[in-house]
């Protein structure tokens, strides 16, 4: 018994100092520590000593001492709870970085495919508009070539033949 009183003023002379405001009528206590600082597994074995503290306090009838436990149980567990939520929200902060370097990967990758995906149809355009000029160019040559086996060679009017020649001088004036 005498040791877990003990036990229990240690941890209060560890983690507790009084307010310099005098006017409170409770002395509201505030820790000498930043428990901010001390990781979650120190802070779960804090609290569960506490809360054994605590029990131990109530089963004597000690009720000031398990008050006291109780609140700084409360106050460690506020201060667990924020760690998690700091910690949830650095995973958080992270993955959204990493989320975006790969968004960003996966663009590059995109546009690169693209860009030669664009080439590939770039050069069969190519090749497929001159295949095209080519087909044309024989048809037409052939068309003619019918055309003149079943209608004959054409032959130009007078009008037209002096129209070419007007048309033929008239742009040699003009240079």
């Amino acid at each position: 018994m005498k040791n877990l009183a003990k036990q229990i003023k240690e941890i209060e002379e560890l983690n507790y100092i009084p307010k310099k405001d005098s006017k409170l009528k409770n002395k509201n206590l505030e820790p000498k520590e930043n428990y901010m600082k001390w990781s979650i597994e120190k802070l779960n074995e804090e609290i569960k000593g506490l809360k054994k503290s605590m029990n131990e306090n109530e089963e004597t009838y000690n009720f000031k001492n398990a008050e006291k436990d109780k609140k700084k149980i409360i106050q460690l567990s506020k201060v667990k709870d924020k760690k998690n939520i700091n910690l949830t929200k650095d995973k958080q902060k992270e993955e959204k970085k990493n989320l975006k370097n790969v968004e960003k990967e996966e663009l590059k990758e995109f546009d690169n495919k693209m860009n030669e995906k664009w080439d590939e149809l770039q050069y069969s355009f190519d090749g497929m508009k001159s295949k095209l000029k080519q087909l044309h160019e024989e048809e037409l040559k052939k068309f003619n070539e019918d055309f003149e086996k079943k209608y004959g060679k054409i032959k130009e009017s007078k009008e037209l033949m002096a129209s070419k020649k007007e048309l033929k001088v008239y742009r040699e004036n003009k240079e």
